[in-house]
């Protein structure tokens, strides 16, 4: 190919406009101009050589098929910029099959339900450490006290199940409902006893309500047919029970995070679908049952089954 390229200028167009007509063997015969030594220089004398209009008709050349031979016949040489300007050729031909790969790619059905239920796994975190103390007994009235020991408490993990309820806005972008009951412990480490070695007690079971609101919008890129990747965001309401019910607290959860949705059927913008969707998300905790006024962060991860109304 490359010595019709060199040695017959009447088929140059015709083969560079099979390079363009033709995406399967656009980046074959680009690697072969990047690949062969020999004809490099000879092959990249068919760029543009008008530097103020080269990315308009680099443009015109992929996307523009009746202008394409017309722009391609003002190719000629121009030997400091033919590296460059091969190079920029692959990126817009990388770049607008990247985008013919996305609109392949599976979307949400525009105005309608889906629901699903899912196994939530949330990670433990901290909630505050105590320490343990007696007057001690030494001369003066500031006598230093004396430590028993320290305590440090935590939310124990906890895997619960949770129903999900969302409503596409686009084919793109949906708001969604969900509500969970979860049952964690409050763990509590005992260290610096004299008397005793560390230990770790399981502490009293909590009861946790959480009502979430939040949206999430599937990102412009193609992972084949019935994977399409998203990010999501929102806000919870949490309200903890202690053991014996008497006592309630509440709070609110930040989270930010993203995941997957893999359809098993439909994914088309038509149709009822139904596949699977995983999570990962980090959490921001303000309030609830805590030893201290700070904010905690802890993760969680989900794997649901989703079906389009």
């Amino acid at each position: 190919m490359s010595h019709a390229i060199q040695g017959d200028p009447p088929t140059r167009l015709a083969q560079l406009a099979l390079v363009c007509n033709d995406p399967p063997t656009r980046l074959t015969q680009l690697a072969l101009v990047c690949n062969d030594p020999p004809t490099r220089l000879t092959q990249s004398a068919l760029v543009c050589n008008d530097p103020p209009t080269r990315l308009a008709q680099l443009a015109l050349v992929c996307n523009d098929p009746p202008t394409r031979l017309a722009q391609l016949a003002l190719v000629c040489n121009d030997p400091p910029t033919r590296l460059a300007q091969l190079a920029l050729m692959c990126v817009v031909i990388v770049a607008t099959s990247g985008v013919a790969t996305a609109q392949d790619a599976p979307s949400l059905r525009p105005h309608r339900f889906t629901i699903g239920g899912a196994i939530v796994w949330s990670g433990a975190y901290d909630i505050g450490e105590a320490t343990a103390q007696l007057r001690g007994n030494g001369p003066g009235a500031s006598a230093p006290p004396v430590t028993l020991f320290t305590s440090d408490s935590r939310v124990t993990s906890v895997a619960s199940p949770e129903l999900r309820i969302g409503f596409a806005m686009t084919r793109h972008f949906a708001l969604e409902f969900a509500t969970s009951v979860t049952q964690p412990h409050i763990g509590v480490a005992i260290a610096g006893d004299a008397e005793a070695p560390s230990q770790q007690l399981p502490g009293e079971k909590l009861e946790q309500y959480l009502f979430e609101g939040g949206a999430t919008w599937q990102l412009p890129v193609g992972l084949g047919a019935k994977l399409a990747p998203f990010i999501a965001g929102g806000v919870t309401f949490l309200r903890q029970l202690h053991e014996d019910r008497t006592l309630a607290e509440t709070g609110q959860i930040y989270h930010a995070g993203g995941g997957a949705r893999y359809f098993l059927r439909g994914g088309q913008g038509i149709g009822h679908a139904v596949g699977l969707r995983g999570d990962a998300r980090v959490n921001f905790r303000r309030h609830g049952i805590d030893f201290e006024n700070t904010m905690r962060t802890y993760s969680t991860f989900s794997l649901s089954l989703f079906v389009g109304l």
